[in-house]
């Protein structure tokens, strides 16, 4: 037998037949059309925006509550609070303070001694050393002595407890020394800031706190005239009973008040009072 060696057309639907020539002629307009068309970018083409997810940050964690020790301050005593006594309404204490100065308070000296009047001297220990036969002069004479502090400060409150025991343990045995072993039997705590612990402490080495009622505020230097009046007025309108007077024999230059103490010792004698000391 022969074989068919004739092609053989695909036999094609015959819905197919009538959609051949729409086919051919678009691949034949495209084959045409597309090299005279630009290349295609990358960039040209169609992009879905890509959205990153959302993150919300975590919320930091909260620290740890700060523990604060809060410290109370020392409690500062009221000088109203150790104010002192006297003997008796009748007498009146003169009290020097921030000396010994090898200047004024021999000039002092003299005066009370020739009016016979006695005084309580408040030392800064600093100034005692280098001075210590003035120092045991003030005690011949019938004075007596007050600590004063080591160098006047005035915020010794503030400081700590070894600053606080050499300002006033220190100064005292200083002072002590200096006038030949003589007793200190006051301390007065520099411009009148006291605090419980310095109180305290004073008391604890045999002195008792010292303040005053009368403050003609000589170290201002107003003029002796302006001492004198002060005193008097403060004596008569505030504290008529047993006046602790407050005035100074270092510092600075004291003329004002030795000259105003030349007054006010005969006046005091006239309206009655002695002199004498703060009951220790």
């Amino acid at each position: 037998m022969l074989q068919d060696t004739r092609i053989r057309r695909p036999r094609i639907p015959p819905f197919r037949r009538r959609e051949l020539p729409g086919i051919y002629l678009a691949v034949l307009v495209f084959g045409l059309v597309a090299p005279l068309l630009p290349p295609l970018d990358a960039g040209d083409l169609p992009r879905t925006p890509i959205t990153a997810p959302v993150v919300e940050p975590e919320a930091p964690a909260a620290p740890p509550p700060v523990q604060v020790q809060l410290v109370a301050p020392a409690p500062v005593v009221a000088r109203a609070a150790i104010l002192n006594k006297l003997t008796d309404s009748h007498t009146v204490a003169l009290t020097f303070d921030d000396g010994p100065d090898p200047r004024w308070t021999p000039r002092i000296l003299e005066i009370l001694q020739r009016h016979g009047a006695v005084a309580t001297f408040c030392m800064v220990s600093s100034n005692a050393v280098g001075q210590e036969a003035l120092v045991k002069q003030v005690v011949a004479a019938g004075m007596r002595l007050c600590d004063h502090s080591r160098t006047h400060d005035e915020q010794l409150p503030d400081r700590d407890k070894d600053r606080i025991d050499d300002e006033v343990v220190g100064a005292e045995a200083t002072l002590s020394t200096a006038a030949g072993g003589a007793p200190v039997e006051w301390f007065r705590a520099p411009g009148g800031n006291w605090s419980t612990e310095v109180a305290e402490l004073s008391a604890e080495h045999g002195m008792q706190p010292l303040s005053w009622n009368i403050d003609p505020r000589d170290w201002e230097r107003p003029g002796a005239d302006a001492i004198v009046a002060a005193v008097q007025q403060q004596i008569l309108q505030q504290a008529p009973d047993g006046p602790i007077v407050l005035l100074h024999d270092g510092g600075g230059s004291r003329e004002e008040t030795v000259e105003a103490l030349e007054k006010l010792i005969p006046w005091l004698a006239e309206q009655g009072y002695r002199f004498g000391f703060p009951v220790p």
